[in-house]
């Protein structure tokens, strides 16, 4: 049995579940009093979990444009998520609605940066159970944007 592979999973799971309970309660005007760097560390501990999971699971051969295809959208992903990060300066609430650099194309590039990223690394790296537990984690990250896209129509009504 691959520990490995299973408390990575574990990991990443409670980085997840504690991320979209926090989502939903702000979504659900609960505030959660909460230190930010808590917050942070709990993201950072679903991060760990994931990069472990990549770590410990066996690599299964698949053909080399899957592969390459990977790392192109690995590197897509880090590019689009890095000028997310950069644009914003940092993962804080802002008091007003960001539209210049990258926001002006793309409305939440560090959202769709994570999705590409748990698509291409494990691809790349030819980690398929990692890749699956994708299904698992990318349709969290789509309700947390839909979640920040309602609370951005409610704080930003006429220029959202």
């Amino acid at each position: 049995m691959n520990y490995g592979l299973i408390i990575g999973f574990i990991l990443c799971l409670i980085g997840y579940a504690v991320h979209t309970i926090i989502h939903y309660n702000e979504h659900n005007n609960k505030k959660i009093n909460i230190p930010h760097s808590l917050f942070e560390s709990l993201i950072t501990l679903g991060w760990i979990g994931w990069f472990l999971m990549l770590f410990f699971e066996a690599s299964i051969e698949v053909p080399t444009l899957l592969s390459v295809t990977g790392l192109l959208i690995t590197l897509i992903s880090l590019i689009i998520g890095f000028l997310g990060v950069i644009t914003k300066k940092g993962f804080r609430r802002e008091d007003e609605l960001i539209t210049k650099s990258i926001y002006s194309n793309i409305r939440h590039p560090m959202y769709l940066g994570l999705i590409l990223i748990y698509i291409g690394l494990p691809l790349s790296l030819e980690k398929i159970l990692t890749l699956l537990s994708g299904l698992f984690w990318i349709p969290q990250i789509l309700l947390w944007k839909h979640w920040e896209e309602k609370e951005l129509i409610k704080r930003f009504k006429k220029k959202v």
